[in-house]
């Protein structure tokens, strides 16, 4: 018969003359006490971590990408990784780099308001951020690529390609031939290339999706109410007959918010957004979404009513701090290393 170990611990503890004294000696006694505790509450956080239900399938350079099986596990994987959005909003910290892959599709069963309403704008908040950082880079290709062109430099393969790849996403047509011709287009990109306004789009994602509660962007990451006649995305409970449109729906937030930004920045609707962004960049001013509200006019069949309510969520929330926020420059990996 095989003894449990604790037996034979008993069994060499009565014959262990040396480990007997030590355990009469009160001081020793503490220590052990004070050991035995600190096990057990290493033990409670170890599995209390391991419940989650959170599966993080990407680390690298950029951050951590992850998704979680309920709003739950997403606002304690937040709590342990230590973000704070007060800190954020007091200017005491910068924006973690944890991306959430889709929207939890219990995130409409949150009961407490300013719960659903804080989880939404973590979730937000780096994605759009992130999306920014991918504009930035784009720019600063395309201003070197400009350079060149302006010099009379023969572009290379890869050049044309960026090249041709641009004016396709921002749709400005290369038709015009010749030196005057490369200068409209460059200007036309000069104009539509660039980063979107942080309060604005967590605004519009807040007004398009009711918080996250939504059934686009709970089964869709459909976080601004984007249409498509493709055939794909979501068709809306009583659309009427004949109609063939539906809500365009994302593998991801990510790629809802480039969707969005794509917008922004193409459509001859939002000239005058982007005209704010140029002479905000000029003045080396912050990207003011309440400013920028205003050219949301054509976005929504509500018109003006639409901006009123973008700008009262942007004032209400405070949304206006999140327009000069930047990305942690921590090493994201260490993030999930020190948990």
């Amino acid at each position: 018969m095989v003894k449990a170990p604790h037996f034979e611990f008993i069994k060499k503890l009565r014959t262990n003359r040396p480990l007997k004294k030590f355990l009469r000696d009160k001081h020793h006694v503490r220590l052990m006490k004070l050991a035995m505790i600190f096990v057990f509450v290493g033990l409670f956080s170890f599995c209390s971590l391991i419940g989650h239900k959170v599966h993080v399938y990407q680390t690298n350079q950029y951050g951590v990408f992850f998704s979680a099986d309920s709003a739950k596990d997403v606002a304690r994987f937040f709590k342990n990784m230590d973000y704070d959005l007060t800190k954020i909003y007091e200017g005491r910290a910068s924006v973690p780099r944890l991306f959430l892959k889709d929207i939890p599709d219990d995130f409409n069963r949150i009961r407490d308001p300013q719960k659903k309403k804080e989880l939404f704008i973590k979730i937000m908040l780096p994605s759009v951020i992130k999306v920014n950082e991918e504009l930035k880079k784009e720019r600063a290709k395309f201003v070197a690529l400009r350079a060149k062109m302006e010099k009379g430099v023969i572009l290379d393969t890869k050049d044309k390609a960026f090249f041709e790849k641009i004016c396709d996403k921002y749709k400005v047509s290369t038709t015009i031939d010749g030196a005057e011709g490369n200068k409209i287009v460059l200007r036309k990109l000069d104009d539509k290339i660039g980063e979107i306004s942080v309060s604005m789009a967590i605004a519009q994602s807040i007004n398009e999706s009711a918080w996250g509660t939504s059934r686009f962007a709970r089964h869709g990451n459909a976080l601004f109410g984007e249409w498509t006649w493709d055939g794909t995305g979501i068709v809306p409970k009583g659309r009427p007959e004949g109609e063939t449109y539906s809500v365009k729906s994302f593998k991801n937030i990510r790629d809802s918010i480039r969707s969005y930004a794509r917008n922004l920045n193409s459509h001859d609707a939002y000239e005058t957004v982007r005209q704010k962004r140029k002479i905000a960049i000029k003045h080396e001013k912050p990207l003011n979404g309440y400013n920028f509200a205003g050219g949301m006019v054509n976005y929504s069949a509500r018109g003006m009513a639409y901006v009123t309510e973008l700008r009262s969520i942007i004032k209400q929330n405070e949304l206006q701090i999140f327009d000069s926020s930047t990305l942690d420059k921590q090493n994201p990996e260490m993030f999930i290393k020190n948990n």
